[in-house]
């Protein structure tokens, strides 16, 4: 059994291509074979869509027409009936093709088809004017191609087309007019009936785009290749409108599309190749297609085994659209046929042309995705990744096998380190990028940009957390930073340490866990304090020392000694006497560190105490400077802080308390510099706390050891002083003697310390030592008397005044009895020598000396008036001469006693001027005695007006 098919001419009804034959080769032949010839090229076949069947008895209806036609008399009906009796036979005759009916029958079925022709043949001959023919010829035509007769019904289509040309069925008879005439090889009359479907049925897609596909078929059966090419461009530009895509356009239209391209493939190559697409499209103009053309023929030429070809028609494609979004695509293409043509070298280059023309920082880029806001394929970014790994990883290699060979490797560690960084910044997210980020940073090192390959180092290791060479990357990012410092200017490095400082700290804090993270650590402590940035090193510091498991002890020592000197440089005095304490624990006894780390400590507690006194805390700092000694006894600074201690103790009136702390510091530090202040200082405390002796001995002390000789003579005069007041009587002498006798100058001061030198001998009873320096009075004033003042003045007068009473008294103790004459002649001496004094004393002008020394200057002569009367007279006189004797003895006594009246009167007279003190009462009372007639009464006293004053 078979099914019996339906003939070309009834399957192109339904939609079939014209052509009854199928290609006459597969793809597969094709693509295996040269270039065809024309004869062996043929149309590729599309399926027809299945009409939908109405189920309906046709033997049914046409028995019932059959049974109604006797009685139809009106020819235009019976004509009518005539006419759909035959439609329905013609409709009865094509289902019959699809029964399967034995192969005995199959001629039954092709005669039912003469009998269908023979009907329509009758009708024409019976109506040949009748408007509706058109229609009986195409069903005629039908039945005649079904038959297998096509030149019948190449006759009645032309019939059709020709008498009816506004038909209905014009089009679709001129199309199958051209199926049959390209199935006889009339091309050129196909290709005008072809035409004629185009030209006539340009709003009917329904065979338009099937006659323009075969136009260009027979064109190019014809050779016409270049007409051909032109009518397929029209028809791509009518298959695929440029709000299209080639998926769009269904799998039955897919085929006819990608046909066509099969075609014009071959039509290229019949031609002048890539140049006739460039011509192509530069006389059409540019097509949104244009890449599917170049991209189907090249296919084409790859299935020819022309790789080479396929490579330069590719090339041609991204030389005139460098921006398109295929360029890319056919660029990795001609990679691909490159390697598959051995051509390894070229290969290369082309993928450094395809990161060049597509890479993240490409004009391309720029182009496409900025101004146009188009995506980029995903195979783009796929093939760069592959390509600017493998471009990076040969000119590494590369790179390393000239350093190997000595050769200069810096221009391929140069493309190396452009392809690792194009890399991470194409592909941040990458797997592979931390690596290729250390890489970069690798390559970069190598050629001596060291600021970059830090960059790239710090990157690949803080910025991908899971990167297991990170800790790595973080180390030589700080090697990298210590080669760049020693390449950098002077006035460069401090800011690049501290960016090395900054990787330091960095790397620690990610990869605590490295053998090399303590050393690190320890480094950039040591660094920072270098720096003197204190505040960053300690922290720094301290987490070294704090490290665990616990450094070995210099580590430790050494991260102290920085916490220690960094506290002290930000007066932090506190903390570093706590961070030296600890550091002198960790030292070895024979350190060398040891004895300026003990005189730091010893200074830490000494600052805290001087900050304490800018606080006004002064109880609290002396503490800190007497704890001092007790820390670190044998620091130097010890000697200032116990000074200190006693200085402020001094000023807090902690007599008691200072005392033994100055004594210690001058036992300890005999010779130092500050013991000098020292005597000064206990003087003041022995003073205050009465213990005058040790006041005085101190001040003596400083009299003989001081500097300055004016604070020499101050301390020895306050030592007599104090002495003095204190009833130290002969330390007293010895002390104002030893100033008296050392300091003459000044003058005022020498004459005090002399007078209280007479009066000390005046307690003492030493009246030669005190008349001694009663004298030394007189001459310091006689020596200054010019530029004397009051008190010297005075002082001088009452000197004077006192020996003046000596010269009295010894006055008084010549006694006028024999030998007569030689004691009168002492006496005379004497007399002369008091009157001296006196009248000396006198002249200072002092009112209580003068008046003084006026009284006294009369009472000698009163005296001696007395003495010469009261002498012892001479033995064996007579009385005669007695009476004679005493006679003369009053002559001589009578002068006296009247220059002692005058001299008492003058000094009563001082009453006159208010001077009224008992000298002066004294003289009224001895001018009593001496002239009583005229002073034996009450003196009146002028008593000076209240009004007056």
């Amino acid at each position: 059994m078979m099914r019996i098919t339906r003939s070309c001419f009834l399957m192109a009804m339904f939609g079939l291509l014209p052509a009854c034959s199928l290609m006459g080769t597969s793809d597969t032949d094709t693509e295996n074979r040269a270039i065809p010839t024309l004869a062996e090229l043929q149309p590729v076949t599309l399926e027809e869509a299945d009409e939908e069947k109405v189920e309906v008895d046709v033997r049914q209806v046409i028995s019932h027409y059959q049974d109604l036609l006797p009685s139809v008399e009106d020819p235009e009906v019976r004509a009518k009936i005539l006419y759909r009796l035959a439609d329905l036979k013609m409709l009865q005759t094509d289902e019959m093709q699809d029964v399967e009916v034995p192969e005995s029958e199959e001629v039954a079925g092709l005669n039912e088809y003469e009998l269908t022709i023979d009907t329509y043949e009758s009708l024409l001959q019976t109506y040949p004017d009748r408007q509706d023919n058109d229609q009986v010829l195409y069903q005629l035509a039908k039945a005649y191609d079904l038959q297998g007769d096509q030149e019948s019904a190449l006759d009645r289509l032309d019939q059709l087309v020709t008498r009816y040309p506004q038909s209905e069925y014009a089009t679709e008879a001129n199309f199958r007019r051209g199926e049959i005439l390209y199935s006889m090889g009339d091309y050129p009359e196909a290709g005008g009936a072809f035409n004629q479907v185009v030209t006539n049925s340009q709003a009917d897609n329904t065979f338009f785009e099937k006659a323009l596909y075969m136009k260009g078929w027979s064109q190019f059966k014809q050779g016409g290749f270049e007409r051909s090419l032109m009518t397929f461009v029209e028809l791509l530009d009518h298959m695929l409108p440029e709000s299209s895509s080639h998926k769009e356009v269904g799998d039955e239209r897919a085929g006819l599309v990608n046909d066509q391209f099969r075609v014009m493939g071959f039509a290229f190559s019949y031609m002048d190749g890539a140049d006739t697409v460039r011509e192509l499209f530069r006389k059409v103009g540019a097509r949104h297609y244009e890449h599917l053309v170049y991209d189907n023929y090249a296919k084409l030429l790859v299935s020819r085994e022309q790789n080479l070809d396929a490579i330069s028609l590719y090339q041609q494609y991204i030389e005139l659209h460098p921006y398109s979004v295929w360029s890319p695509q056919y660029q990795a293409k001609v990679i691909d046929l490159q390697i598959g043509e051995g051509l390894i070298a070229e290969a290369r280059d082309e993928k450094a042309r395809f990161v060049d023309n597509y890479g993240i920082r490409s004009d391309f880029r720029n182009q496409v995705v900025a101004k146009e806001g188009k995506e980029i394929p995903v195979i783009v970014d796929e093939k760069l990744a592959l390509f600017i790994d493998e471009l990076a990883k040969y000119h590494h290699a590369r790179a390393q096998q000239r350093r190997k060979n000595n050769e200069d490797a810096k221009s391929e560690y140069q493309l190396a380190s452009r392809y690792y960084g194009e890399f991470a910044d194409t592909f941040p997210d990458s797997p592979k990028t931390p690596e290729m980020v250390y890489l970069l940073g690798e390559s970069l090192y190598e050629v001596g940009d060291l600021q970059r390959a830090i960059f790239a180092y710090e990157k690949a290791a803080y910025q991908y957390p899971e990167f297991i060479n990170g800790a790595q990357a973080g180390y030589a990012a700080i090697a990298t930073h210590g080669e760049l410092i020693k390449q950098s200017p002077e006035a460069s490095r401090d800011i690049l340490t501290s960016e090395k400082v900054a990787s330091q700290l960095r790397f620690v804090e990610h990869y605590p866990q490295d053998p090399r993270a303590l050393d690190v650590q320890a480094n950039a402590a040591a660094t920072l304090f270098e720096m003197k940035d204190y505040l960053a090193a300690i922290p720094a510091a301290e987490t070294v020392a704090n490290w665990q498991p616990l450094p070995d002890r210099e580590v430790q020592l050494n991260a102290w000694l920085i916490i220690s000197h960094s506290h002290y440089a930000l007066e932090n005095y506190s903390e570093a006497e706590g961070a030296y304490a600890q550091s002198i624990a960790l030292m070895p006894e024979n350190d060398e560190r040891r004895e300026d780390t003990v005189e730091l400590l010893a200074a830490s507690i000494y600052r805290q105490g001087e900050s304490l006194l800018k606080q006004g805390e002064t109880e609290a700092a002396i503490d800190e400077f007497l704890r001092v000694s007790l820390v670190t006894p044998g620091a130097s600074i010890r000697v200032n802080a116990q000074y200190d201690a006693a200085t402020y103790m001094l000023q807090l009136s902690q007599f008691d308390r200072a005392i033994p702390v100055l004594e210690d510091f001058r036992s300890r530090y005999p010779n130092h510099e500050l013991s000098k202040d020292i005597p000064a200082k206990l003087a003041v405390a022995y003073r205050e706390t009465k213990q005058w002796d040790h006041a005085a001995s101190e001040l003596k002390t400083i009299a003989s050891t001081h500097e300055d000789p004016n604070v020499r003579r101050e301390s020895l005069l306050m030592a007599a002083e104090i002495y003095e007041a204190n009833g130290y009587v002969p330390e007293a002498i010895d002390t104002y003697r030893a100033y008296a006798n050392t300091y003459p100058e000044p003058a005022d001061l020498a004459m005090e310390a002399q007078f209280v030198l007479s009066e000390l001998y005046n307690t003492t009873n030493e009246p030669d030592k005190r008349y001694f320096w009663l004298r030394k009075i007189e001459s310091s004033y006689e020596g200054h008397a010019s530029q004397a003042s009051d008190r010297m003045r005075f002082l001088a007068a009452g000197a004077t005044i006192e020996l003046a009473d000596v010269a009295y008294e010894e006055f008084q103790s010549v006694k006028l009895v024999a030998p007569l004459s030689q004691n009168l002649a002492r006496k005379k001496k004497t007399m002369e020598s008091a009157m001296k004094a006196y009248k000396k004393a006198a002249n200072y002008r002092i009112a209580e000396y003068t008046t003084r020394s006026t009284f006294q200057m009369g009472e000698i002569y009163a005296q001696f008036s007395r003495d010469l009367l009261d002498s012892e007279r001479p033995a064996n006189l007579s009385d005669l001469e007695l009476e004679q004797y005493e006679l003369l003895l009053e002559d001589q006594a009578y002068p006296f006693e009247e220059d002692a009246i005058s001299i008492h009167e003058s000094n009563a007279q001082r009453s006159w001027s208010g001077v009224y003190d008992v000298w002066v009462k004294n003289s009224f009372r001895a001018l009593e005695k001496l002239f009583p007639v005229r002073y034996q009464r009450v003196e009146e006293i002028p008593v000076v007006s209240e009004s007056i004053l």
